[in-house]
């Protein structure tokens, strides 16, 4: 209900609908949802190499359905920026900025390079042609002591770019598809917790957007029990989150077992599809719940999502038998490709 309709009944308080929208009104939630992604941070801080992919998206702000919205002629204006860094060895985000979109991606970047920096050390940012920038080079450099990678948009009639440090800090081809870790990051976030936002106050769109990026850390990092290699789950000092030993022990045990038919980067296992099947049936048998398979395309020096060949079963993990049914069913559809797949195994507590 919108202050002008309270104010017109003469309602001076209205009800709470969710526990969720106390918490997101809280002045103190953005420096709340930093501190847990800088926890994140440094727990996977130690997995190598040490870089991170930066990328932004929109969210739409959708106070009425698309169809009302395009039936009646109009477009929609407004959207929030999120600008997240992701470090590519672990595929979680770590850093997070939010703002008014739409925008140019560097306008953020800058004040997501410092929570980089105070929360994972030194890091090399890897970008897309949004950071092809002498002064961005430039700062990484000399500022930070790391190098920072982007293609060159516009060369010169030779091919090369112009000026030293965008010429000296052009991404080489074989690295590029490393920074498509966070275009991965993205996508999974807007398929579990959606692509919109429907607060009607400025702040609780921003906190809604914050928040969805740090459940989404949280889920993966509890998910896979790693610090990019390893490891206990994250504890923060505001949020308790479950340790969850008891899957940790499941989890590497079936990793254990396929560890050799299949390509181990960053701690995570890729294997081809019909191995993925069968760690899909041992977690059947072993009552292993399955978040969700996602497809790779891997090269010596690159690592590249394909979002069309992903699946999310987040949601089918309290169904009884549906996330192992429409994993089979997803990988039984994908014969003969030329993929990789991570299988993201979950057992409830």
């Amino acid at each position: 209900m919108t202050p002008a309709v309270r104010g017109a009944i003469g309602l001076e308080q209205v009800p709470r609908l969710t526990t969720l929208q106390a918490f997101a009104d809280r002045p103190d939630i953005p420096a709340l949802l930093d501190h847990v992604l800088a926890s994140v941070g440094r727990a996977v801080s130690r997995a190598r190499p040490r870089d991170a992919a930066i990328d932004g998206t929109g969210l739409e702000v959708a106070s009425a359905p698309a169809h009302s919205v395009s039936g009646a002629g109009r477009e929609r204006t407004t959207s929030v920026k999120v600008m997240l860094g992701v470090r590519c060895a672990s595929v979680i985000p770590v850093a997070l900025v939010v703002d008014r979109g739409p925008s140019h991606d560097v306008e953020q970047a800058w004040t997501l390079r410092e929570k980089l920096k105070a929360t994972c050390g030194p890091t090399t940012p890897r970008g897309d042609g949004a950071f092809d920038s002498g002064a961005w080079h430039r700062a990484n450099w000399e500022g930070w002591g790391v190098p920072s990678y982007a293609p060159a948009t516009v060369p010169s009639a030779d091919g090369r770019a112009g000026g030293l440090d965008r010429s000296a800090f052009q991404t080489p081809v074989d690295e590029y598809g490393r920074r498509w870790m966070c275009e991965s990051v993205n996508s999974a976030i807007k398929r579990i917790s959606g692509g919109t936002l429907r607060s009607l106050e400025h702040s609780a769109l921003f906190a809604g957007a914050a928040l969805k990026v740090a459940a989404y850390a949280i889920k993966v990092q509890r998910s896979r029990g790693r610090d990019g290699a390893s490891g206990p789950s994250i504890p923060s000092p505001h949020i308790q989150i479950p340790t969850g030993r008891r899957w940790e022990r499941a989890m590497t045990s079936i990793e254990s077992e396929f560890r050799d038919r299949g390509i181990l980067r960053g701690g995570i296992l890729f294997v081809r599809q019909p191995i993925a099947l069968e760690m899909v049936r041992v977690s059947r048998k072993r009552n292993v719940k399955i978040l969700g398979i996602e497809g790779f395309r891997l090269a010596d020096a690159t690592t590249q999502p394909i979002p069309e060949h992903s699946i999310d079963l987040s949601k089918d993990l309290f169904r009884e038998a549906e996330c192992w049914d429409r994993a089979e069913k997803f990988l039984n559809d994908r014969p003969g490709l030329d993929l990789y797949f991570e299988v993201d195994l979950y057992e409830p507590q």
